[in-house]
């Protein structure tokens, strides 16, 4: 069903992801008549390839500097929008995270100003300090006054001051008396048509930064684990989910009551990565060359523990 309200209130400033933002336009367009397509679309533009842009609003084709010349005037934007979706596709096809750290601040003065949920969860995922502080806030049984989080955090208490100032303005705690107070004891960031997700790639590569520092630390004091195996399309993401269902079950089983003292706040971080492409497969009797190499009689694929 095509809702006027819809149409009426398409806002790029909305967008951090500029396919979301051409598909919604897109939609729009549908609605506003049934013939319009893709070819369409493309034929208004000066685009001879009658594909291009449905292959570029599903992430199968980059959107060029010359596509973006003459997708432009088809947008229906003013001068200051134009130039903010040109620095938005740059943005989205930047190719490193540090790359798009730096095209993020092109877009942070006319995005965040303008969009509040934006700017709630770039502020929220900014600093890798927000959610450890905001797990402390959700604990019944410890002091979360200023003093004793900058204690337990080893920050300075006018930096903590500044976190938890922010945290208030979000919404997502409160001060009683001298104790803050978490509104929401759970929180879950995830991605977001409109936002994409720059920002939960930059909070993740924090988490990495973290953890490459912890290498060093007492190896009774921090748990390292590395599995190597091969799988198919399929088994990547069957293990995908069985590690998402894993993670909500540590929630559900650790986030309970605190029941003891001596407590600390621990960061797991769980990654599933490719590295290498895609193996290539002998006609020679593998099982026979295995047993020769490995000395066993097993069928199953050599797996690594590190």
């Amino acid at each position: 069903m095509c809702l006027s309200a819809f149409m009426k209130n398409l806002n790029i400033f909305e967008y951090l992801d500029f396919r979301a933002f051409l598909k919604a336009f897109y939609q729009m367009r549908k609605c506003e008549n049934a013939q319009f397509s893709y070819t369409l679309w493309g034929s208004q533009a000066g685009i001879n390839n009658r594909s291009y842009l449905r292959l570029v609003i599903t992430g199968h084709r980059n959107l060029t500097d010359e596509g973006i010349k003459k997708i432009l005037p088809t947008l229906e934007l003013k001068k200051t929008e134009q130039n903010y979706f040109v620095n938005l596709v740059r943005f989205n096809q930047a190719k490193t995270i540090d790359e798009k750290d730096r095209q993020f601040i092109a877009l942070q003065q006319l995005c965040l100003k303008k969009n509040r949920f934006l700017q709630d969860s770039y502020a929220f995922l900014s600093s890798h300090w927000y959610p450890k502080i905001q797990v402390i806030l959700g604990l019944n049984d410890v002091d979360r006054s200023t003093g004793a989080i900058s204690k337990m955090l080893s920050i300075p208490l006018s930096e903590v001051d500044n976190y938890l100032q922010a945290l208030k303005e979000q919404g997502l705690t409160e001060c009683v008396g001298d104790q803050w107070v978490a509104k929401n004891n759970y929180f879950y960031v995830g991605d977001d048509d409109r936002c994409g997700n720059f920002a939960i790639q930059s909070f993740h590569k924090k988490s990495l930064e973290i953890a490459i520092e912890a290498i060093n630390q007492d190896p009774q004091k921090r748990y390292f684990n590395s599995v190597l195996v091969a799988l198919s399309e399929e088994e990547y993401q069957s293990l995908n989910n069985e590690l998402s269902n894993f993670t909500d079950q540590l929630l559900v089983k650790y986030t309970k009551k605190s029941k003891g003292k001596g407590k600390k706040i621990f960061q797991i971080n769980i990654n599933n990565i490719p590295i290498s492409s895609g193996l290539i497969h002998c006609h020679s009797n593998a099982s026979e060359t295995n047993e020769r190499f490995m000395g066993s009689n097993s069928e199953d694929d050599l797996q690594g523990v590190l």
